[in-house]
């Protein structure tokens, strides 16, 4: 088992298209993981950014606002399903706040 740390760029996608981000306190996101080394051989090979996607990693409550937290749960939920063969994944952020504004048309 091998343990590495990589920095990626954070970036939230699918974003109504009635709101645009104001304020991101963290836009980039270092990742701890810990595998089988072979696992982690894609990861050194490709480009270093995360899409989250806005309307799978937000709840309900949180897409009724303009201002919010993104828990470490729920970032670590997140990249578990896009990194499922990490045997651990750790992340060096408690959250990440996002303010958004409401685009007038």
């Amino acid at each position: 088992t091998y343990t590495q740390a990589y920095t990626f760029e954070l970036s939230l996608t699918n974003i109504p298209t009635t709101k645009k981000i104001v304020f991101q306190s963290d836009t980039t996101l270092e990742i701890l993981f810990q595998s089988n080394g072979l696992h982690l051989l894609p990861i050194e090979l490709k480009e270093k950014k995360i899409n989250v996607d806005y309307e799978k990693i937000t709840s309900e409550r949180q897409k009724k606002r303009n201002y919010f937290v993104l828990s470490k749960e729920q970032l670590l939920d997140y990249l578990h399903t896009q990194y499922d063969f990490a045997e651990k994944l750790q992340i060096n952020v408690s959250g990440i706040t996002i303010q958004f504004e409401d685009i007038k048309k």
